[in-house]
This record gives C-alpha cells, structure tokens and sequence, in this order.
C-alpha cells in the first residue's frame, strides 16, 4: 500500500476552499490551485500532475506503468469554461491518443455562492446543431450557448456519467470526486478564461483546428428528463457506484468501514479516505489491504490487467 503526497494543480478557475478542508489546510481559501490529482501516472498541459511518494519518487516510477484512470478531486467557486472531451475514435484520430476522456463526477459537498446554488451544466438541450452551436462559439455569444446545455441542481451523494463528446461544464459551488480517462485533452468554446484572460486559438482547439474540434461534439439533443434519465445515475444501497454495466473503462465503489473491510485488488486500485482516520489521504493499491475502523473509502479502479494488455 503506497500512501501519496498532496498533488494540487493550477487551474484557470477559482476554487480550493473545501478541498484545503478536506485535506487539512487552515485558513482554507479559494484560489487557483483548487484540484488534487490522486495516485496519477499523468501530466498536466503545463507538465504538472505526477503523484510522489514522501522518497520524491513518482509513483510511475515505483510501479513502472501508466494507469487507465485518472482520480481528481476538485472544488469549483467560479463556474469552468464550456468544454467537452473527444471519445475514444476521435482521441485517435486527431490527437494519436488510446485515451479520450470519458469520466463520472460523485458530488461530496456543495456551498452556495453569491447567493448561487450550487449546479452542473451538462449535456445540449433539444434542437442544438453543430451549425448553430458552431455560430455561437464563433460570436462567442456565451449566454447563448449557457442557454444550449441543461442547468441542474446538484446535491451531496449524487453521482453523474459524461461520455466523451457530451458537453458540460461544472458550476459554482461543487465539491467532487472525478474518475476519466487518463488524459488532459479539454476542447473549450468560450474565449475568456474565469481569470480574465483570452485565450488564444490553440488553446481553445489544442492544435487541431476549428472544424475538427466541433467534430468532436455529439449533437444530441435531449429533454432534461431525458438527460438525467441517460446520464445522472442511481447509486445502489451496496456502494457499487460505476460498473461495467456503465463504461468498460473504470469503476467506482464507495465503502463505508464499521470496525474492519477488506479492499479486494485484481489489478489495482486508488483509494481515497472521505472521512474518519487519515481523512483526506490517498493509497495506490496493488494487492488486497485492510482498512479497520470509522472509515468512508472511495475506491477507484481501472481495468484489470488483462483487460489492459488486450
């Protein structure tokens, strides 16, 4: 069992309060370092996002592997930018990536701020095309493509599954848990940034172009019912939070510990302590390992080992 440093990286947008909370940082506050990165073999855009071992050692280096997942945990006081991550096929094709950046959000805290509740915006309303959300961009008419997504109103204990090419952004006010695929390709519409910066065109398309990144979308249209029917899903009293049923990509189980619980490894798994002893540490798991006492564990897998070889 390898226990990882503190892994916070910069972010455009604000946020961090209830993150220096949860892993015991006072006074807490908001700023631009508002993600933890947990047990990642992965790098940032800026070369960040590598976990270290207190040796200094990468945890790459010590299991000599890159992982199938990414695990974030992120608090958001100012709403992201409008983005959306390409599927597998077209991570391949223009990106020459395995990996797009298919993830699921479970939704730990929320706060209101500015008199704002807490929300996610997720998924295009009915009646969205690629040519109107393409002049919209092109405007860069912000408003008009907020009134392209569904708002919704998000509490504690939810749980909500994003495709790659659905396109969403996370509101003010949510404290989360976030597992993908391991990669840092974002594709985003609006041109200024949270912190007041304009972007330049790279940085919106990451270097494919205009027309390829609004390849990227998929453009279906749904009914909020119809939405959070396909894409808010329902946990089960068993903490079986993502399974294969969902996405053959990772899976996520939350586990509550009375006195004692054993965390069966096949492959391997990142765990991170929601409450209880050692609350806010995260374990890099490769073999079975008990956890004792007054615990909430997330626990976060990748595919097995088979699975990725094959």
């Amino acid at each position: 069992m390898l226990k990882m440093m503190k892994n916070r990286v910069w972010r455009p947008f604000v946020g961090g309060r209830l993150l220096d909370e949860f892993q015991g940082i006072y006074p807490a506050e908001d700023g631009h370092y508002p993600e933890e990165w947990v047990c990642s073999t992965v790098k940032a855009t800026d070369g960040t996002g590598l976990s270290y071992l207190a040796d200094g050692r990468t945890l790459k280096e010590v299991i000599g592997y890159d992982l199938d997942v990414l695990v974030k945990v992120l608090d958001s006081s100012s709403r992201l930018m409008i983005q959306v991550h390409p599927d597998r096929k077209h991570a391949m094709d223009y990106f020459g990536s395995p990996y797009g950046k298919t993830e699921a959000w479970y939704i730990l805290d929320t706060r209101v701020i500015d008199g704002v509740e807490p929300y996610v915006l997720l998924g295009f309303r009915e009646g969205v095309t690629r040519e109107r959300w393409m002049n919209l961009c092109e405007a860069q008419d912000v408003e008009g493509m907020l009134s392209c997504l569904h708002r919704i109103r998000v509490h504690p204990g939810e749980l909500y599954f994003v495709p790659g090419g659905v396109p969403h952004a996370m509101g003010s006010g949510v404290f989360f848990v976030e597992i993908q695929e391991p990669t840092d390709i974002t594709l985003r519409v609006e041109r200024l940034s949270p912190d007041g910066r304009t972007l330049l065109d790279k940085e919106m398309h990451q270097g494919i172009g205009f027309s390829r990144m609004f390849d990227c979308f998929h453009y279906e249209g749904l009914s909020l019912n119809e939405m959070l029917k396909k894409y808010r899903l329902e946990t089960s009293a068993d903490g079986k939070l993502i399974t294969k049923k969902h996405t053959p990509y990772f899976s996520m189980e939350l586990l509550t510990v009375q006195e004692q619980a054993v965390v069966t490894v096949e492959d391997y798994a990142i765990v991170l302590v929601l409450d209880g002893p050692d609350r806010g540490s995260e374990y890099f798991l490769q073999e079975s390992t008990c956890f004792c006492g007054g615990q909430q564990l997330l626990i976060c897998r990748g595919k097995s080992g088979a699975e990725r070889e094959g």
